[in-house]
């Protein structure tokens, strides 16, 4: 039998609607999707670029960044609850640029691959924030109120244009009290915030959302989707009244805390607070009792304590004349926290000197809620033990200072504190937290010494057979060198050399460190490496030096102190060499020299001379490891 066309149509439509139903009734089940990001240049985006993708059908989210293995920066994997052929929009931004893409969903063994290039520059965008009232805020019927905000251009230029719209869920409720739904912003330029609000008015008891809305000519796409806020806010039936709290406090073993027992009562709606003390007739110690405004149903933290433990309990408000009643026991021992910084270490002087006594100060605050007794306090330099201070008592939320001397050494004092050691178990006293026990801060004692003065001569020119004499006496304008070296040091003047030069007056690369190592100054931020060259190898200036006669070519100097009337140069003496060079073996002499330039204003006033040493000089050779010689060549 045929069937007519007419009855074709009619199975073919019942089968199309037979059809539908079973699609639209799909469940969102979980794909794959991969691909990558590119720049506009085609090259891979960095890792940690975002990746957006949204189901526009179901409306599901899935949020990741591109991240692979080397080579594959751009590369992004993720999985979302999509429908069988539905289709799926990635975004992919970064701070500057963002793109987009489109693919289809197949079945979910089949991995959806969607690649994305960034070649859009990223449009201004805005950001509402609500800032009044808070989320689920409560007012009173027939209350008049504001809801303010504020609109921020965040990425692109300005956003021009903009308005900000107010959309009420439940009008019966919440209305506007006058003005229109829409309040002009103008143009907002970027990162900078422009703040409105709306009156509003509530008739009726209830609750409604409360949504404002940017929009400005200047959209495009949002990436942020930062552009709305949304906060509930409800309104009351009855107006708040007061209501009676009462309980008490108790111990862990169940007896009363005593008279005079802190409570605290948060009403966490609003966050007010109500402070009170237990306080009852004979044999009813841990007794309290006080009023709040509040409604019915309102939360109610309540905290309560001694001076050693602590406790909590959370209540509701029952509707009057019930009294609200709640316990508290102490069942915590309050924590003690003791915190010390680099800041809260002190020295006497910023300008010590070697072996001269300083005092130096630990301030320790208590950061916890129960006071600490009997604080030990321990000072190192470095690995070597100062001191140990005992502070008898730290209130909580308060400090006090432990105190001690010590004398500083050469060089970098790193001073360690440590508050109730041994830190490595945790000290004797239980703390809330034990890593905020130890700090450290450090001390210079600069590594130099300088001398200064006047030279004073008499001179005397003769034959052999002391004929012919003529005297000068007291010649105040003498020229020549003075010499600052190891008292044991044998000095040839006859055959020294610039450091930095080799025997035969050629650069060298290590003679600065080969210095610094002797004079143990390579770990200090003045040792003669610093002070005297740019790199450690090349001199910051040099000069020439003329010693018995003999002209000394490249000496590297330095001013003495702040001056350049006056420098200081470093020499070495040859004798000992077997290398062709100041070395480290050979560990030959070093020899500190400045000129002489009379009558000449220095740090210290005027005079003839200044020169500056490092102090470990006096320890270039051990058997005296206190005096240094000075040395004159005067002309």
């Amino acid at each position: 039998m045929q069937l007519s066309t007419n009855f074709k149509i009619y199975i073919l439509l019942v089968l199309a609607l037979l059809l539908i139903p079973k699609i639209n009734s799909q469940t969102p089940q979980l794909h794959a999707i991969q691909g990558y990001v590119f720049n506009s240049d085609n090259s891979q985006v960095s890792t940690g670029t975002n990746v957006r993708i949204n189901a526009t059908s179901s409306g599901n989210i899935a949020q990741t960044q591109t991240s692979g293995p080397p080579g594959h920066s751009g590369f992004f994997s993720t999985t979302i609850n999509a429908l069988s052929g539905e289709n799926l929009i990635g975004i992919a931004y970064n701070n500057t640029h963002y793109g987009k893409n489109s693919v289809s969903i197949f079945d979910i063994i089949t991995i959806s691959r969607m690649n994305i290039t960034l070649n859009e520059s990223r449009p201004p965008e805005i950001d509402i924030n609500i800032f009044s009232p808070t989320n689920n805020a409560i007012f009173e019927r027939f209350s008049i109120f504001n809801i303010t905000f504020s609109a921020k251009t965040i990425y692109g230029t300005e956003a021009i244009g903009c308005n900000a719209t107010i959309t009420i869920s439940n009008p019966s409720v919440l209305e506007l009290n006058s003005g229109s739904p829409i309040t002009p912003l103008g143009n907002i330029s970027f990162n900078t915030s422009i703040n409105g609000s709306f009156e509003l008015i509530a008739p009726n008891s209830g609750s409604s959302l409360v949504t404002i809305t940017s929009i400005c000519l200047s959209d495009k796409d949002s990436i942020e989707n930062l552009y709305s806020e949304t906060i509930n806010i409800n309104i009351a039936s009855h107006p708040a009244q007061l209501h009676a709290i009462q309980g008490y406090v108790l111990n862990t073993d169940g007896t009363q805390a005593g008279s005079g027992s802190n409570v605290t009562i948060n009403l966490t709606r609003t966050g007010q607070i109500y402070n009170l003390l237990t306080s009852g007739p004979p044999g009813h110690s841990g007794f309290f009792s006080t009023t709040i405004l509040a409604r019915e149903n309102d939360e109610i933290k309540i905290h309560a304590e001694n001076q050693t433990y602590e406790g909590n309990a959370t209540a509701f408000i029952l509707p009057n004349p019930s009294v609200t009643k709640v316990n508290v026991t102490l069942t915590r021992l309050k924590p003690i926290d003791l915190e010390i910084t680099q800041s809260d270490i002190s020295f006497s002087t910023s300008s010590p000197v070697e072996n001269i006594n300083i005092t130096m100060n630990a301030s320790v605050k208590n950061i916890g809620r129960a006071d600490a007794y009997n604080v030990t306090i321990s000072f190192y330099n470095e690995e070597t033990f100062i001191s140990n201070v005992t502070l008898n008592h730290i209130p909580r939320g308060s400090f006090a200072v432990a105190q001690t001397q010590f004398a500083p050494k050469i060089g970098l004092n790193n001073i360690f504190v440590y508050v109730d050691p041994p830190t490595e178990t945790n000290g004797s006293i239980q703390e809330s937290n034990e890593s905020n026990n130890i700090a450290n801060n450090t001390l210079h004692v600069v590594a130099w010494q300088e001398f200064f003065g006047n030279i004073t001569l008499d001179k005397r020119l003769s034959t052999s057979d002391n004929s012919n004499i003529s005297l000068w006496f007291n010649q105040t304008f003498a020229s020549g060198n003075i010499f600052i070296t190891d008292s044991e040091a044998q000095i040839s003047w006859s055959s020294l050399q610039a450091l930095g030069r080799n025997a035969s007056n050629s650069s060298t690369t290590n003679d600065f460190a080969d210095a610094d190592y002797l004079l143990n100054m390579s770990s200090f931020s003045d040792s003669v490496s610093n002070r005297f060259t740019s790199d450690g190898i090349t001199p910051i200036a040099t000069t020439n030096f003329t010693v018995h006669n003999k002209e000394i070519f490249n000496v590297p100097v330095i001013n003495s102190i702040n001056s350049s009337n006056f420098i200081t140069g470093i020499l070495w003496d040859t004798t000992k060499d077997t290398d062709g060079e100041f070395s480290i073996e050979d560990k030959e002499d070093l020899i500190f020299v400045t000129k002489v330039n009379p009558k000449m204003q220095g740090a210290f006033g005027t005079y003839d001379y200044e020169i500056t040493i490092p102090v470990k000089i006096r320890e270039y050779y051990l058997e005296d490891t206190k005096i240094v010689y000075i040395y004159y060549d005067l002309i």
